[in-house]
């Protein structure tokens, strides 16, 4: 087994790692120039019309507006920034946008909105000069003014927030985590306005912090870096590892891991394992931070226990492959699935996955209805696939057999998809079950009903039988032999059924 150190011997923590094959979420802008501001401009106004239209409109009334005296100084105007002024040079198209509004007071800004959306505003977040527009079902924005925070505890909800027209648009960038996150974008122009070369490090595939001192304010920011470089195939600066794994090493993480904060964890892990093609990349940068070690200890690869499983490599290929799997236009899954599946690939190989998994889900908060007790139950059935698929080659079972095999783990299996387990065996595998699970499915479509009896409690009592204990019994009778294999169509079934109650 492969200790840690031999498994990255010769790894730069700060150099790009390797490019995976799957399609890059900004491979459509590898080829352009995104430093040409008609590059940028074309890029922009590509996006979703009704965005555009939403916020040209609202920044066409800004701009027309008089000059409040107290910030004379500060022109009214309105400016995207953040994730979609980043994700549009990146070749995407979201559907939501951040509107900061600069040079107007709050009041004045919430009656602007209220003439131009009525009761689609949003007020929750009004004392912090925060509004929300649902301008289209799942299409929102988020308008603010700019706003000054001044950390006052550990926690991250100690701050301070004070909204502030009068801010300059470097100085309301400077608060945010990443350079390509500090982009604004002029929507009525679309020219971008940027401080601390965002556009420069998205060409270059860097991931570097804005501000250093502002970065330590919120460790949740380390995390986010992690998810970042895996997303969008990042290397990281010098300088900005080594701020993280300062903040690593000195425990700025360790209020993150208390149970009230759980859950921002979680949002952060659910980024890395379902939006990245290549997760591995995420926990090859948290490995060097020394996250992996002292937070989670059981996927750490320089852990004892792990030595006695597969391996950390392994675990990473599994889990890179669970996760091409999830974003292939092949099988659409539910979003749920798709973390029952990243979930199960990624513990499916260390020693005691099951124990492995309930001690990370217990640093987070997994649906634990849709996800924590279906990750569990997928790990106990991994391997009996591949088991139905070696039985037949050897010739140990007939066809006839494999059938009621199939049969039985679909209906043990229920509610979960057959489709999730064999995603995940097909992740952690050499040997694919995939298309004998598809022939027979096709075959036997009724397979997936929760309650598939070849005779119902119906017909049961249409046969005289009173509904109760003695229905119950002969259901479970006649459903065991079919399990057995000594059943298996309906008229078998009611000739069992006539000899069990002649007895």
């Amino acid at each position: 087994m492969k200790s840690m150190e031999t498994s990255f011997e010769g790894i730069n923590p700060f150099a790009p790692h390797e490019t995976s094959t799957y399609i890059h979420e900004y491979e459509k802008t590898e080829s352009t120039d995104i430093t040409n501001p008609a590059v940028q401009r074309e890029l922009f106004f590509t996006q979703d019309p009704r965005i555009l239209e939403a916020v040209s409109e609202l920044a066409t009334k800004i701009k027309s507006c008089p000059s409040e005296l107290e910030y004379e100084h500060n022109s009214p105007r309105a400016l995207i920034v953040g994730g979609f002024a980043r994700d549009a040079l990146m070749g995407k198209h979201p559907k939501d946008a951040d509107i900061e509004v600069y040079g107007i007071s709050p009041n004045r800004l919430e009656s602007f909105l209220d003439q131009l959306y009525g009761d689609r505003v949003n007020k929750v977040g009004r004392a912090f000069g925060i509004f929300k527009v649902a301008i289209a079902e799942g299409v929102d924005l988020d308008i603010s003014i700019p706003r000054r925070e001044s950390k006052t505890g550990p926690r991250h909800t100690d701050f301070d927030v004070q909204g502030d027209p009068s801010m300059t648009v470097k100085e309301a960038a400077r608060r945010r985590d990443f350079t390509f996150n500090a982009l604004a974008v002029d929507p009525m122009t679309g020219e971008y306005i940027d401080e601390f070369g965002g556009i420069e490090d998205i060409k270059i595939h860097t991931l570097r912090i804005t501000d250093a001192e502002r970065f330590q304010d919120d460790a949740l920011r380390v995390l986010r870096g992690v998810q970042f470089t895996a997303r969008m195939h990042l290397q990281v600066d010098t300088d900005t590892f080594l701020l993280m794994s300062e903040m690593v090493e000195r425990g700025d993480l360790d209020i993150l891991h208390q149970v009230e904060n759980q859950g921002r964890i979680t949002e952060e892990w659910k980024k890395l394992l379902l939006k990245s093609d290549s997760p591995s990349a995420g926990f090859n940068l948290a490995t060097r931070l020394g996250i992996l070690e002292k937070y989670y200890p059981e996927l750490h690869a320089g852990n004892v226990d792990m030595q006695k499983g597969a391996g950390f490599d392994v675990m990473m290929q599994d889990v890179d492959r669970a996760a091409k799997i999830i974003q292939s236009r092949e099988q659409v899954f539910t979003e749920n699935e798709q973390q029952q599946i990243i979930c199960a690939a990624l513990f499916a190989h260390a020693p005691d996955p099951e124990k492995i998994a309930k001690k990370f889900f217990s640093r987070t908060i997994f649906s634990t209805k849709d996800v924590v007790p279906q990750v569990q139950k997928i790990l106990k059935m991994r391997e009996e696939p591949e088991k139905i698929v070696y039985a037949i080659e050897n010739e140990e079972i007939t066809e006839k057999q494999a059938s009621n095999e199939i049969r039985k783990l679909v209906k043990k299996l229920f509610p979960i998809s057959p489709e999730v387990l064999l995603a995940v065996q097909v992740s952690t595998s050499r040997v694919s079950a995939k298309e004998l699970f598809k022939k027979y499915l096709s075959l036997h479509p009724e397979w997936r009903k929760h309650k598939d009896f070849l005779i119902t409690g119906e017909e049961l009592i249409g046969m005289g039988v009173q509904a109760g204990k003695e229905m119950g019994i002969l259901l479970k009778k006649i459903e065991d032999a079919r399990d057995r294999g000594e059943v298996e169509t309906r008229e078998e079934a009611l000739n069992l059924f006539t000899s069990l109650r002649s007895l």
